[in-house]
């Protein structure tokens, strides 16, 4: 009983600084009440600790609801209608200038979507959009009855929700919903098409317009990474790119032409043809051939991947 009278008498004669009037009574705060002694080092006051606390906030998530601008108070009522620290700042400067019914619109977009609950983050869009614009719950399920939008999108909704509260019929919200995906769509459109030419552009640059047309596009991968090809008969007609002679032993049947056996077990045997003097070690793009069989040294029947040379790199 001692303790909880000397309480007010030491604050009475305490020729203090409010701020030194403060440290004492968030000291003695700590005293009465050791369940929050832990929050004492954070550097929290009894005050802060006793509110964060009440709301189910750890230390660790006080210092980002500090850190984030939000007095102890303010964490503690926005915390309470659902929002993180980093939620809560988003919807600051959004311009929401307190929380949103969250818990409101957790359960209609519940009902709607015939779910025991949805995400937090999706009730939190609503709750803060309709906060900023004043849309109401009933608009959106007017908007969700009258268009094939979906709830999850809600940005889309959101949109249709602010012109349905302000008067506009759902039969012009549709062609303005049709009238967007067009848009978007053209917009769609344009990039891949300048993403095509740009492509197109890289590879004329990289390997020369006869290339690319005798290829019918870009060659495929390394002819040399290829480890599991099976069917030498597969490659015919197909352009590669290749490292003439990489990891791989020539053996000359002209200047033209020779067959790269392979040192590596997992890589292929190759044929090699070309219209000039083979340049071994150097990069080229090569176009499959119908394989050309030979005999091997002990009598087999070889029947090797068959490619000639296109073009060199750089030529």
């Amino acid at each position: 009983m001692q303790k909880y009278l000397m309480l007010p008498m030491l604050l009475l004669v305490c020729s203090c600084t409010d701020e030194q009037s403060a440290a004492v009574s968030s000291t003695l705060g700590y005293s009465l009440h050791p369940e929050l002694q832990n929050w004492e080092p954070s550097g929290f006051s009894y005050h802060d600790a006793s509110q964060f606390s009440s709301a189910g906030i750890s230390i660790e998530d006080a210092q980002k609801w500090k850190k984030s601008g939000f007095n102890s108070d303010a964490s503690k009522l926005w915390a309470s209608k659902g929002y993180t620290s980093t939620q809560a700042r988003e919807a600051l400067e959004d311009g929401v200038k307190a929380p949103g019914d969250v818990t409101g619109w957790s359960n209609a977009l519940a009902a709607i979507l015939h779910e025991d609950s949805v995400p937090s983050a999706l009730a939190i869009s609503y709750a803060n959009a309709s906060a900023v614009s004043g849309f109401t719950r009933s608009d959106v399920q007017s908007v969700l009855a009258g268009t094939d939008l979906d709830v999850n999108d809600e940005r889309s909704v959101i949109m249709a929700a602010e012109k349905f509260h302000k008067g506009i019929s759902l039969t012009q919200i549709r062609t303005d919903i049709q009238a967007g995906r067009a848009a978007v769509a053209q917009a769609q459109a344009r990039e891949a098409a300048n993403a095509q030419a740009a492509e197109l552009y890289r590879l004329n640059k990289a390997y020369g317009t006869d290339v690319i047309n005798a290829c019918h596009g870009s060659p495929e991968n390394d002819l040399m990474t290829l480890q599991n090809i099976t069917n030498p008969y597969s490659v015919a007609g197909k352009c590669f790119t290749i490292h003439i002679g990489w990891l791989s032993t020539p053996q000359w049947l002209n200047a033209n032409q020779a067959l790269f056996i392979s040192n590596v077990p997992s890589l292929p045997t190759v044929l090699i043809s070309g219209d000039e003097p083979l340049k071994v070690g150097a990069a080229a793009v090569v176009m499959g051939q119908t394989p050309q069989q030979y005999t091997s040294a002990i009598g087999a029947l070889e029947t090797p991947i068959t490619v000639r040379v296109l073009k060199y790199f750089n030529d």
